[in-house]
């Protein structure tokens, strides 16, 4: 597969699990002229050979008790021709197989 249909066929899966474009540009209009597109929805907790995976739900909005974990963790996942990063952290190669096996685990939902 090429890296240009591996992107949109990524992004695509996401949004069929769930995920949401949010615009993160500060613009009034959301029209993204300074920013970028977001994703946000549930996941999924890993799970092992004891524990099954677990659907993790989108959490509420609005005021909550202090203190205690967060429900919601940010990622940017960025998709270049040749890898992605995720974060601010380095460019993984779509050749090697573990990311891969990151990125096909997405597709999965």
């Amino acid at each position: 597969m090429n890296p240009s249909d591996l992107v949109t066929d990524v992004f695509q899966k996401a949004k069929e699990h769930g995920a949401e474009a949010v615009d993160v540009s500060g613009t009034p209009d959301g029209s993204g002229a300074q920013g970028s597109a977001a994703f946000q929805g549930g996941g999924y907790r890993l799970g092992d050979s004891v524990h099954p995976a677990q659907p993790i739900p989108v959490a509420a909005t609005g005021g909550g008790g202090g203190g205690g974990w967060r429900s919601t963790v940010a990622v940017v996942l960025r998709m270049w021709e040749n890898g992605f990063s995720l974060d601010d952290g380095p460019l993984r190669s779509y050749d090697e197989q573990r990311n891969m096996d990151f990125i096909d685990s997405i597709r999965a939902g």
